[in-house]
């Protein structure tokens, strides 16, 4: 029985990203990576331009990335071994203080109080892999 919990997070941005915002986001990984044993992949993300034209032939050269001031949303690709660890994870020190210190670049959740608006989907694995280069 699989018991991991995996899922997709977009918390809205306010008004594009900032070089403090992803500086920010750059420590995040690293200290769950050595925080939370429990977090078994910790991915952000952010929007990107298509790199196939209507054909689904490579765009050469690749298209150029959003200007971080046009970014409307992180991404965050997340998997836990169970679902106590994504619980450690929401309950933690370092996804609160994050949390709370990133609140200003993200649109505020109206149903949340000291929450960013956010869309986050669970998902269930059938299938696949990761590359280690990944």
């Amino acid at each position: 029985m699989n018991d991991k919990v995996l899922l997709i997070s977009k918390w809205q941005l306010r008004d594009g990203i900032t070089e403090e915002l992803i500086e920010i986001l750059h420590s995040l990984a690293g200290e769950v990576e050595v925080a939370e044993k429990g977090t078994l992949m910790y991915r952000i993300h952010l929007q990107s331009r298509a790199a196939l034209d209507t054909y689904d032939e490579a765009i050469e050269p690749p298209p150029s990335p959003i200007p971080n001031a046009q970014q409307h949303e992180v991404i965050f690709i997340e998997v836990y071994e169970s679902a106590e660890a994504f619980s450690a994870h929401v309950k933690g020190k370092v996804f609160n203080q994050f949390k709370d210190r990133v609140l200003k670049f993200f649109q505020p959740d109206p149903l949340r109080e000291n929450w960013p608006l956010t869309k986050t989907e669970f998902l269930t694995l059938q299938s696949g892999f990761i590359r280690e280069d990944a």
